[in-house]
């Protein structure tokens, strides 16, 4: 994989910035560890690049004239060091826990005043739930990584990136999607946050972040409408009426995602030594008997039938 530091050009007078343009050049599979150039190591969860980079103060440039680039956007969240991203006539500073977005079809800048380490997520703009106007006014847009939704969706980057040096994530597509999900409610809330919005642009924007919340606990057994609502500071009939917007309920939405996320589990080979029972536990289906029938009305067969017709 190769993000768009493939298609920039690097601006410093350290003598080390020379040959990191030449390193820069190629596309990039494995940690390179050659003093004051940049180690970086990149991987992908289902069709999402991430990648790990550490170097020293310089800047990222991309011009007009840049000639072809990744047609990626690109969510930098700095682990350490400060880094300075504009684009879109913007400019966000970030310190460690921070993250920003860039697209890198457009101009844009990175620059870094010290030595640093940050977690790039490359993403496809089809893959992002958003309108070309509606990305446009998220690029170079700080999200505090300290509190609140911007907190939940650092951690859970760092955790997907932890997990992904440990085992070969390639195929994963739901967690791709439970990233694309989690970082668009980030950037959507604190969109509102800067820019206040319409009752109706409101309800929008709130979906992505309700849905995100959910995903993210889909694993307790307890969860529930209420407990949402109440997480998201809404009413629970406010809440009912934005999945009615999509034909669906609440409870409908998040039995469906949990199942999803059973089916996954039961075709995966790696689960063969795992029973039903605790597959469907650990998506949060505590009745067998319960799971086994919804299971069956879903997708037409038992959970044991599913599994053996693998």
């Amino acid at each position: 994989m190769s993000l768009s530091l493939t298609d920039e050009t690097f601006t410093d007078d350290h003598p080390g910035m020379a040959r990191l343009t030449r390193l820069a050049a190629v596309s990039v599979h494995a940690s390179e560890n050659k003093g004051d150039l940049y180690e970086y190591v990149s991987t992908h969860v289902g069709s999402i690049g991430l990648g790990e980079i550490a170097g020293i103060p310089g800047t990222i440039l991309r011009r007009d004239d840049s000639g072809p680039c990744s047609g990626m956007v690109e969510l930098t969240l700095q682990t350490s060091g400060r880094c300075y991203v504009r684009q879109d006539g913007r400019e966000a500073s970030l310190v460690p826990g921070d993250f920003a977005v860039v697209d890198t079809r457009l101009p844009y800048q990175l620059t870094f005043d010290t030595r640093f380490t940050c977690l790039v997520v490359a993403v496809t703009p089809q893959l992002l739930p958003l309108k070309p106007c509606a990305l446009k006014s998220m690029t170079a847009l700080r999200v505090p990584g300290h509190d609140g939704i911007g907190r939940l969706a650092a951690q859970f980057l760092k955790n997907i990136a932890q997990q992904a040096t440990e085992q070969d994530l390639r195929n994963n597509h739901e967690l791709a999607s439970a990233v694309v999900s989690i970082v668009t409610a980030a950037l959507t809330n604190q969109l509102d946050e800067c820019s206040g919005e319409t009752p109706a642009a409101h309800r929008a924007s709130l979906l992505p972040r309700v849905k995100a919340y959910a995903e993210a606990r889909l694993d307790d057994p307890h969860l529930n409408p209420a407990d949402i609502a109440r997480a998201q500071h809404i009413s629970l009939r406010y809440l009912q009426k934005l999945f009615e917007a999509e034909g669906t309920t609440v409870s409908d939405w998040v039995r469906r995602h949990r199942l999803e996320h059973c089916r996954v589990d039961l075709v995966d080979p790696k689960n063969d030594a795992m029973s039903i029972a605790v597959i469907a536990a650990r998506w949060g289906f505590l009745d067998s008997s319960y799971f086994s029938r919804i299971f069956k009305s879903t997708y037409g067969s038992t959970p044991r039938e599913f599994r053996m017709a693998r």
